[in-house]
């Protein structure tokens, strides 16, 4: 995109990634008429079907229906907006390309969340769904949740970097949080743990639109979890410690000379009824 957009003259781009592709005829003239009437709109979307690679319908929706509606531009500055790509149509406007967004994969995340600033989105239902193709070179679809866990990662570190350096603590405070929480997610979900095992301020976390901050309580957890690895590693220390002391006096000429000495009292107990 660093590369394309500056040569992108036109009033609106709109975007189609890969072999996905588009079925409606009216859709960007419908969605160019939108947002001319609508100057506090800067995006606008509609839903897709899934397909596989041979062109078969897997689901006849990709995006979940709470998120089949308009989104305020602070949802969509807090990465709280599911706005399907292949369906963009968005106003031209100078965002530069920051360096932290050179970072991260999910690339969308970040131009969205950077895209909320000059407005909203919008969610056509008067727009035939485009075609969303999943098959085995697919970026996105085929990696497995742990690297989708991982790119999440990097990519509330980068926004959080992001918002530091353009002044902005407020986002910048969020998307520490967010940093925290998956983090969190993560070291519980390698322990086995699982979500069974969230504090109730982390569950709500996703949901809430005013997020408190969870830094101190993840940090008590993460600490916690490494006092808890610490004595662990004590324990295997003092055990592998007692066991060589058993291998040493087995070897040692003591405990050989009272082994012999004691051989005749074995027999002997083990020849009586």
């Amino acid at each position: 995109m660093k590369v394309i957009l500056p040569h992108c003259q036109g009033k609106y781009i709109a975007a189609c990634e890969g072999d996905d592709y588009w079925t409606d005829p009216n859709k960007l003239q419908t969605q160019v008429d939108f947002l001319e009437s609508n100057p506090d709109y800067v995006i606008s979307c509609h839903n897709a079907f899934i397909i596989d690679e041979q062109g078969n319908t897997i689901e006849e929706s990709k995006l979940p229906e709470c998120h089949q509606r308009d989104f305020s531009g602070e949802e969509l500055i807090l990465s709280q907006a599911w706005v399907l790509t292949n369906t963009w149509v968005y106003r031209n406007v100078d965002m530069g390309f920051p360096k932290e967004r050179f970072n991260v994969t999910n690339g969308d995340t970040f131009f969205l969340s950077q895209i909320g600033t000059y407005g909203k989105s919008h969610y056509h239902t008067d727009i035939q769904p485009a075609a969303y193709r999943v098959h085995t070179g697919g970026v996105w679809s085929t990696i497995s949740e742990t690297a989708r866990l991982d790119s999440r990662i990097n990519t509330w570190f980068w926004l959080y970097k992001y918002y530091s350096r353009t002044q902005q603590p407020k986002y910048a405070r969020y998307y520490w949080d967010r940093f925290m929480y998956d983090i969190y997610t993560k070291l519980s979900s390698e322990a086995g743990k699982g979500l069974d095992a969230f504090p109730p301020e982390f569950i709500a976390l996703d949901s809430s639109k005013e997020v408190a901050t969870t830094e101190t309580l993840i940090r008590g957890q993460i600490d916690q979890i490494k006092q808890l690895q610490h004595q662990l590693d004590s324990a295997q220390k003092h055990n592998n410690s007692l066991e060589k002391q058993l291998r040493d006096l087995k070897q040692s000429a003591s405990y050989r000379l009272g082994d012999g000495l004691l051989a005749p009292l074995k027999k002997l107990k083990k020849s009586k009824p």
